[in-house]
């Protein structure tokens, strides 16, 4: 099994997490602007990033790998989940 070095290891972690969940948020912020596009763009790149960077920090045996598992899917359900309330729909009596 490989050696990690615990610093160099826990700031790829941390970086790869907040920028992903920044690029998240930044997209959903996006929505009808211009920079829609470069946000969608961004956030599948880093969502790209995030997936890599779960595959390879899961090897590490203090499971502080899985954050990025968790990153991965919160990024997910985040982009695709509609916040907006919906309509109320008629009740038949």
């Amino acid at each position: 099994m490989p050696q990690f070095d615990t610093e160099i290891s826990l700031n790829i972690l941390a970086i790869s997490c907040f920028l992903g969940i920044a690029a998240a948020i930044a997209m959903r912020k996006s929505e009808g602007s211009v920079a829609h596009r470069f946000c969608t763009w961004l956030f599948y790149g880093c969502l790209l990033k995030v997936g890599l960077t779960a595959v390879l920090f899961i090897q590490i045996p203090s499971g502080i790998g899985l954050l990025a598992a968790l990153t991965f899917g919160l990024m997910i359900i985040g982009t695709t989940w509609d916040f907006r309330a919906s309509p109320s729909t008629p009740t038949i009596s």
